[in-house]
Formats: structure tokens, C-alpha cells, sequence
């Protein structure tokens, strides 16, 4: 018994080593055809693109919002392949501050 603990207790490490070193979870990238994506978002979430820019990489970002707050960041590639690459909700937008009037 007593050769016994030693053991577990090396095993129990080596199980803690090997799930601290696996990611918290598994991400898989969401990507389509940006005319497509933004019709799916459209008629899943009401999300309309709300503004687009162009990356230091080349890719359009482009941001879609909904009237509930939901919101989707897409990353979308020279061949129009948009990736999801970030979401969420409280969506908001703000007027910019007054010329002179800090915001």
C-alpha cells in the first residue's frame, strides 16, 4: 500500500501536466462565401453590415450588428472568403465627440 500511493500520486501528475497543456477548448474556424455568410446572418440573427475596413493584412474586416445587440466581426480573404473571427451581443454605436470636446 504504501508503494502504492507514490504511484498514484505520479500519476495523478502526469494527468494534470498533460490537461494543463491541452487548449481550454477546441476552435474550429466558421468560414463560407462572404455573400453567403452575410445572408445567413441576415436571416438568422437580423445582423446587416454596419462597417468595413481594410487590414494592415490585406483582409476586409467587416462588422454586422442586429437590432438585439448581437454583433459578428468577419475576416474575409481576397477570394471572398469571409471567417468568423469574433461575436458577441450589446452592440452600440456612438456618435463621435464634437470637434475640440474630448470623448
Amino acid at each position: 500500500m504504501v508503494r502504492l500511493i507514490p504511484a498514484l500520486c505520479l500519476i495523478a501528475l502526469a494527468l494534470l501536466t498533460g490537461l494543463a497543456a491541452m487548449p481550454a477548448r477546441a476552435q474550429v474556424a466558421i468560414c463560407a462565401p462572404l455573400v453567403d455568410m452575410l445572408a445567413d446572418l441576415e436571416t438568422v440573427y437580423g445582423e446587416r453590415r454596419v462597417m468595413s475596413a481594410l487590414s494592415s493584412t490585406g483582409n476586409m474586416v467587416i462588422l454586422t450588428a442586429g437590432e438585439s445587440g448581437t454583433w459578428t466581426e468577419l475576416s474575409v480573404e481576397p477570394n471572398m472568403i469571409a471567417c468568423m473571427t469574433g461575436s458577441g451581443a450589446a452592440f452600440t454605436t456612438h456618435e463621435p465627440p464634437a470637434p475640440g470636446i474630448e470623448g
